[in-house]
């Protein structure tokens, strides 16, 4: 999340932005003000190494990004409890519907909003009648970016074998939902410390990048979705920058995907169209009362990447 750090850096609320990775040569330690090499979040000695990455630059707000650090922050609040950090992120009740896709749906036909129908594999096999195709996916979001998520259309009867196979007797970390095509739509939203919905952007997903995020992408000003996303806020307390994946049919009807409780990829094209997002974030938890009343302009957006060198990494290991 390149851009992201440079987006906080450029406030002027902010004095330093400070980050933990796995690895000393990820891009994020060349452009962070200072970077500091954690263990896996598994790992028994994480909190003893946070600890002492704490110590060293006692920062005053504490952002997990990635969907496993929310996650695991959010398991751990307890623990964190003690620091005098603010924890940015949203209610523990809320994580674990955005972090579990069986919650998810399980929220959304709560509110009678329209998702695909989504099984556990379970259920899946249980079907006595199949309406192909499907698409198996992990069910928690803390598997994405690592060796087993999974992402595969299944066509037909034959492909399930395969998808088994592939799954290597682990199946409870997956799902298989209703195929859905048409077009992908990301829409960033944005909730004062009270969970009210303050602003919503829809942005076209385009591509994807490696990550599963968004490589390019436009803002989408033909429809407006804050409808939906207030029915969703008014069902699970929301705060700060979030998004809502859906997609939109041939014929206009749509179906909701997943919530992302956090920022997004497509948090720096809604900031580059003239609604920024990271500022109002800031200015949260600052205490000032919200009120966006920018909207974006049409913004184009694609992304590509050249060679850095450098002999060392600036991240440091701690002891």
């Amino acid at each position: 999340k390149i851009q992201h750090i440079r987006n906080f850096q450029e406030l002027d609320g902010v004095e330093r932005v400070v980050i933990s990775d796995l690895y000393p040569w990820s891009y994020g330690n060349f452009v962070a003000d200072a970077s500091y090499l954690l263990p896996r979040f598994d790992a028994p000695d994480f909190f003893e190494k946070f600890d002492a990455m704490y110590r060293a630059e006692r920062f005053d707000v504490c952002l997990p990004v990635p969907d496993s650090a929310l996650l695991h922050f959010s398991r751990n609040r307890a623990r964190l409890a003690r620091y005098p950090f603010h924890l940015a992120m949203n209610p523990a009740e809320t994580v674990a519907i955005v972090s579990d896709k069986i919650a998810t749906a399980k929220f959304f036909d709560r509110l009678g909003l329209p998702a695909p129908r989504t099984y556990t594999v379970a259920q899946f096999l249980a079907l006595e009648r199949h309406d192909f195709p499907y698409f198996v996916k992990p069910r928690y979001i803390d598997l994405r970016g690592t060796e087993m998520q999974l992402y595969r259309k299944v066509e037909g009867a034959g492909d399930v074998e395969s998808v088994l196979a592939a799954m290597r007797a682990r199946q409870e970390l997956y799902v298989v939902q209703e195929h859905v095509g048409g077009t992908e739509i990301n829409v960033d939203f944005f909730c004062d410390a009270r969970g009210t919905l303050k602003s919503s952007v829809a942005v076209k997903r385009l591509a994807m990048g490696a990550g599963r995020g968004i490589a390019r992408g436009e803002i989408h000003l033909e429809r407006d979705f804050s409808d939906v996303v207030a029915r969703i806020v008014a069902g699970t307390r929301l705060v700060g920058a979030n998004q809502l994946q859906l997609f939109i049919g041939a014929e206009g009807g749509m179906k909701l995907m997943e919530i992302n409780g956090r920022f997004s990829g497509s948090s720096v094209l809604v900031k580059a169209a003239g609604v920024n997002y990271f500022d109002y974030f800031v200015r949260m938890l600052r205490g000032e009362e919200i009120d966006i009343r920018e909207k974006p302009g049409y913004l184009y957006m694609t992304s590509w990447d050249c060679p850095h060198f450098f002999r060392d990494s600036p991240a440091i290991g701690m002891p």
